[in-house]
């Protein structure tokens, strides 16, 4: 009787909750890796240069003379590493 709620969950849980949680580990482990240098976008759509590291914060140049405070969490992609390449790191 509990047999097809049981599938409805493990099919659920590879289709649904299991690429969640690897997608949230690579973005968790970008966000570690974050150097000086780095060319990123914000969760916001800004392009910037990464001038400063915190453990909280990064500072983000997005033009001369214009820096900005950034939270580390909300960096959403390095630019210039292709995504296959950040799945393997």
């Amino acid at each position: 009787m509990f047999l097809p709620l049981i599938l409805i969950f493990v099919i659920f849980y590879f289709l649904i909750f299991r690429p969640q949680q690897k997608q949230q580990k690579q973005k968790q482990k970008m966000i570690n890796e974050l150097k000086r240098g780095d060319e990123v976008v914000t969760n916001g759509g800004i392009y910037g240069k990464i001038s400063d590291l915190a453990e909280s914060f990064v500072m983000l140049q997005i033009a001369n003379n214009v820096t900005i405070k950034l939270d580390r969490s909300q960096v959403n992609t390095v630019r210039g590493v292709p995504e296959t390449q950040m799945a393997k790191k």
